[in-house]
């Protein structure tokens, strides 16, 4: 079932930007990004000793052209949240590959929900958040896989960096944002209502850049 929900989020992405995307020309941006990326998922790429999974180079170099227009502060505190990401993904791979630990739960479950956490409480802006999670999680999976084959193990030679499995961490990880990023603004838009009404001249309170 490895890459079906990469997959099923990819295909519904496409359907929701292209009915409810009313900007023509990001609408055609997000297709085609989309597209190349179910597309490429079926790809391999060699690169040195390592395959590279065509989804994940496309996601790689979306997410540098996005965090490369932001600011330097803003920079900074992105690549802080990446590595935290990265970290916690190496280290519930490192527990499945090289500790007998049993995981009662799959590891697709517990670094999307743990990746949505620290995303959602550190991170305010949707597309920021979106992306230092693929950032995040793209760069754990290329720590670990220079640790793989570093260390030798029986894995190393059939690993592929930005498989399957991270495929379906991602894009889950992507979808648990998003749900809870358009549940945060919509509950916002009913609390700047009522605010109005009551006559409050100002919404109390602020989001943060980042």
């Amino acid at each position: 079932m490895d890459g079906f929900i990469f997959l099923w989020v990819g295909w519904m992405a496409i359907i929701v930007i292209y009915f409810f995307e009313d900007n023509l020309k990001k609408r055609n941006l997000w297709l085609v990004f989309c597209l190349a990326a179910i597309t490429g998922s079926s790809i391999n790429l060699q690169l040195l000793a390592f395959s590279v999974n065509g989804a994940i180079v496309i996601l790689t170099f979306a997410a540098c052209v996005y965090v490369s227009a932001l600011q330097k502060l803003s920079i900074i505190y992105f690549y802080f949240i990446s590595i935290l990401l990265s970290g916690l993904y190496f280290f519930i791979y490192y527990l499945v590959y090289f500790e007998p630990v049993w995981l009662y739960v799959p590891p697709l479950y517990i670094i999307s929900a743990s990746c949505f956490l620290v995303v959602c409480l550190l991170v305010k802006k949707l597309s920021n958040r979106l992306a230092v999670a693929v950032a995040g999680l793209i760069q754990g999976e290329i720590i670990f896989t220079v640790f793989l084959w570093q260390s030798s193990h029986p894995f190393s030679p059939e690993y592929v960096i930005g498989g399957n499995a991270l495929l379906d961490i991602l894009l889950l990880s992507m979808l648990f944002v998003f749900c809870w990023s358009k549940t945060e603004a919509f509950m916002e838009a009913v609390k700047r209502k009522w605010y109005k009404r009551q006559g409050h001249a100002r919404f109390p309170g602020s989001r943060m850049h980042i």
